[in-house]
This record gives structure tokens, sequence and C-alpha cells, in this order.
């Protein structure tokens, strides 16, 4: 119902010297000034107002987190909900440790609730889990998407995917229908050969929070 408000924005810094990631979650309701529009509105809006105006969510995007955080960024992903979900569903699933019970009420018209402890994850779930936000808050919920996140790459490592051309094609048939990118194609290939690194002694999780 947020038509192309980001639902969520996370930055992604890969350290190519000594094999490290880090994830920076950007809250979604950060109050910055839009570039090209010079008006304070909430960072999710970046991608709407550009790609509404300009037909390019993507270059608006970026330039408001470049403000943000000081960080020049090289490319920028936009994935929406259904290749989420078909992602999880080609990788059949995700395992993600869930350090207590989470119950949402509120959000969903229904109880959705994920027992502590390790959980393998259907698309359903996943999507539910990474977007509930009405009985926790932004940072939580910035937790629990990158949690997902490693979670997928550990399935990719897992099955070998990255040396496996066929599951390779697969994966990415899985997102093309819905992700809006700037990475061409063979900048693209030498990206994927990063994805061995989305193992947890590899990344470093920042999440802002109020403290």
């Amino acid at each position: 119902n947020g038509g192309l408000l980001t639902d969520t924005m996370m930055l992604v810094s890969i350290d190519t010297s000594n094999d490290q990631v880090a994830f920076l979650s950007i809250p979604r309701d950060l109050y910055v000034k839009i570039p090209q529009l010079d008006r304070m509105e909430k960072i999710n809006f970046a991608y709407a107002y550009g790609k509404d105006k300009y037909n390019d969510g993507l270059s608006v995007s970026r330039l408001a987190v470049e403000r943000v955080t000081g960080i020049n960024i090289d490319y920028a992903v936009a994935v929406d909900f259904g290749s989420f979900n078909d992602l999880i569903d080609t990788l059949g699933g995700v395992d993600v440790y869930v350090p207590r019970d989470f119950i949402e009420t509120s959000q969903w018209g229904w109880e959705f609730h994920v027992p502590k402890g390790m959980n393998h994850m259907n698309s359903k779930t996943a999507l539910y889990y990474v977007r509930s936000r009405f009985s926790s808050n932004d940072f939580d919920r910035s937790r629990r998407q990158q949690d997902v996140l490693m979670a997928i790459g550990n399935k990719i490592i897992n099955l070998k995917i990255l040396s496996n051309p066929v599951k390779l094609n697969s994966i990415l048939n899985s997102l093309s229908k819905g992700v809006d990118t700037d990475i061409d194609f063979i900048s693209m290939l030498n990206l994927i050969k990063y994805a061995k690194l989305l193992q947890s002694d590899k990344i470093t999780q920042f999440i802002l929070n109020y403290s």
C-alpha cells in the first residue's frame, strides 16, 4: 500500500583487500533533505520521488544515502517483494536464528508468531518476519532483515550455487522480473564472487539506534 516507498534500505560495503563485508541499515523514517527535491522528507520517499519525476529512483536514493553516510556508493539495487519471495522459494527456504519469541499481533490482521531458536522459513514467513514493525521498533526490524540476508547468503554458499551455472542462472532468473539496478552484467559477475563472504565471521553489522 506504500506504492514505491522503500520498505528497507541497507548499505553494503565490501572490503576486497581483507575479504570483509559491513552492513549498515538505514532507518526508513530518517528525516532528510531529498536530493533534487530540496525538501525534507523521510528517506524512504527518495526512490518513489526519483521514479516518478525522472523514472530513476536508484540515483535519487543513492544520493540521499550518500549524503547521510558520507560514503560514495558504486551501485544500487532495488528488489520488490515478489522477487524476494521467488529467491527464497528457489533456495528451498532459509534457516534463520530467532533470538527470542517474535509475535506481531497488529500489522497483518492476525497473530504472526515465530518461536525462539533456529527456524526454517519459507518465503511467506521470511517476508512477514522482515517487514513486521508494529510490535517492535525499526531498529529491531533492521536486525531481523540483516539476519535473513545472511541466512540467504549462507544457503547460497551451502548449496554451492556460485560454482553451479545452472543453479546460479535459476537464482538470477528468480530475481530478474522485480529488480531495478544500475549494475552492468560484467560488474555483476565480478560482484557475485564476493557472495562467499556472506558468513557471520566475515560480516560486521551496524544498526543505528537511539543510544
